[in-house]
């Protein structure tokens, strides 16, 4: 034992249960599914003849020194993305049953086939199949005879910490109801998070493990931690339900990434909520968090190339201990040629130095996720290599395709940023270097007015890590249109231009191309679209493909080139200057 640790966390107790139930048919799930197997098992051990008496010990304690007692069962459901299960296919609940009373695990493992009595399982067609005990021991879940089955207990949990490196990820499942008063807001601090774990587990021990004891003295843990939220990713359900002052939260899922020193206290108890849930006082503790250590290698070399660069040392430090605040950028307007401005944000200086360098780092982790169709913003691609691909393609399938051209509205001002930096992390799996891009993205800026605006949506088109970021986000864009629609297309940032057989309809693609932008992306295809033969001339990238053959710069583009000549005489000279 280490005397590091309280006694409620060294002599904590539990026993875990993989109970399986395979389906009779294939069936259709739905968000709801997740948190009812919870509440079938309380319904179920209520009206259970020879086993009604585990309701009143696991889900409603009539006595004790608490006054909301804290549920000591949990259940947890895996495949909690899937939309259905195939016949035969096996269901696995996660029991964890509080406390040191083996005979209580013999009676519930007893009672498992009355489980799938209840309604739920029929009206899914589940059928009880098996449950097996976690062996604390080879740490497997295992048929064993009542005599082998064994507690989890300190030695179990100690072999089980989590050791990070300053960086940690905690990531959640909850498909439970929180009381109004205990709901966790999508800004979790670490200090609040690792109390509510204290609470939880100092609440249980001393209700169910140790209920003749005296609570110890000091025994409020307080954290003190210079701890940064470096990645929130935490996501809420569409639809939150309020009923008897509570919130049905069937569904909040996610990972908060902290930079925080290694405790050997916090690493227990982070361990021990992956078992016990972190809910002060749900009726039924359904729901999961689990930690693990963060790599930092590509933030750790992006330090060493701005040091190498020559940037101060006192910057250095305090981009080391995330404490490092960007400029906020400077609002251009730059004309079009339809009469409307393009705004532009430009970073300070020394931002523009640092972006740039990250932009270095993360181009060889970033590129190797791109189509060989996406042709912004790459080595080797640009706009020429588009144009020159579009004039292979019109001179080897005019006869069987037809061309659509269209483009994403408003892309870069438009791109969700929290659904943008979670693309980053899975890509990058560094939250340090996602913590940076954040705060580049949301510095806000001081617009023509002289007026600060906080941008809450969309990323800065004058950044130097903007295009990068924008080609992460179309990614697997890039890839549906690949799958599901035509391998032959180009994108270029927001403009697509697609090759298509002449058998299919271009409404059909057109829709396609809309539905999975709106749900998967949150952007809009815009209106405004081209659709026609590869004989009869079209534009794309400012360039006029002529039904003969030849390339011409479009007219959209001559206007363009005018109008930035005019402009910059006229600043020039600073004086009037005639458009005539």
């Amino acid at each position: 034992m280490d005397k590091a640790l309280p006694a409620y966390i060294q002599n904590f107790t539990c026993y875990l249960l993989r109970v399986q139930f395979s389906a009779q048919k294939e069936v259709e799930i739905n968000d709801d599914w997740l948190h009812m197997p919870s509440y079938a098992l309380g319904e179920a051990l209520k009206k259970s003849q020879n086993h009604s008496h585990l309701y009143d010990r696991l889900f409603k304690p009539k006595n004790g020194r608490f006054k909301n007692a804290p549920s000591r069962i949990i259940v947890r459901a895996d495949g909690t993305r899937r939309s259905k299960f195939l016949k035969n296919e096996i269901l696995n609940l996660y029991v964890t049953l509080i406390g040191n009373n083996k005979q209580e695990v013999i009676d519930f493992i007893d009672f498992l086939p009355e489980w799938a009595n209840f309604h739920f399982f029929k009206k899914y067609s589940f059928r009880f199949h098996s449950s097996y005990p976690l062996n604390p021991i080879s740490n497997e879940f295992e048929n064993s005879k009542e005599s082998a089955i064994e507690a989890l207990d300190y030695k179990f949990f100690n072999g089980q910490l989590v050791k990070w490196n300053d960086v940690l990820e905690v990531r959640f499942l909850t498909p439970t109801t929180y009381l109004k008063d205990h709901l966790l807001t999508d800004d979790v601090p670490y200090d609040e998070l690792i109390k509510r774990i204290h609470n939880r587990a100092l609440n249980l021990y001393y209700f169910y493990l140790a209920p003749t004891e005296t609570i110890e003295e000091n025994i409020n843990y307080d954290t003190d931690v210079n701890a940064v939220t470096l990645l929130n990713c935490v996501s809420f359900p569409t639809h939150m339900i309020i009923k008897n002052n509570k919130y049905n939260l069937a569904g909040i899922k996610g990972s908060i990434c902290y930079a925080a020193p290694y405790s050997y206290m916090d690493a227990f108890l982070l361990t021990l909520a992956h078992y016990i849930h972190i809910g002060n006082n749900t009726i039924r503790g359904n729901g999961q968090i689990e930690a693990f250590a963060c790599t930092k290698i590509l933030f750790e070399k992006y330090v060493d190339e701005i040091r190498n660069e020559g940037v101060a040392e006192d910057l250095i430090e305090k981009i080391e201990s995330y404490a490092y605040i960007p400029s906020t950028y400077r609002s251009v307007k730059i004309p079009k040629s339809d009469g409307t401005f393009r705004e532009l944000e430009i970073p300070a200086a020394e931002d523009v130095m640092l972006q740039k360098t990250m932009a270095s780092v993360l181009y060889p982790v970033i590129d190797k996720k791109m189509s060989y169709q996406n042709f912004a913003y790459r080595k080797g691609k640009g706009a020429l290599a588009a144009v020159k691909q579009v004039q292979k393609w019109i001179n080897s399938y005019s006869e069987t395709h037809f061309v659509i051209r269209c483009d994403i509205d408003n892309f870069f001002d438009t791109i969700p940023i929290s659904l943008l930096l979670r693309k980053l992390y899975s890509a990058v799996k560094d939250p340090a270097i996602c913590h940076l891009t954040n705060l580049w993205i949301r510095s806000g800026k001081v617009n023509t007015k002289n007026q600060y605006e906080e941008n809450i949506i969309g990323i800065p088109q004058g950044s130097a890590i903007s295009p990068l970021l924008a080609n992460l986000y179309l990614a697997e864009f890039d890839q549906f249109i690949e799958n599901k629609i035509t391998k032959r297309f180009i994108r270029y940032a927001d403009d697509i231009l697609l090759l298509v057989p002449k058998d299919e309809k271009t409404i059909r693609v057109l829709q396609m191309l809309t539905d999975y932008l709106e749900a998967n992306l949150k952007l809009h295809l815009n209106q405004e679209f081209y659709a026609g033969s590869l004989k009869d001339g079209f534009s794309f990238l400012g360039i006029e493909f002529g039904s003969n053959g030849k390339l011409n710069i479009s007219n959209d583009k001559k206007n363009r080139i005018d109008d930035k000549i005019k402009r910059s005489l006229w600043l020039s000279e600073g004086n009037d200057f005639s458009y005539e």
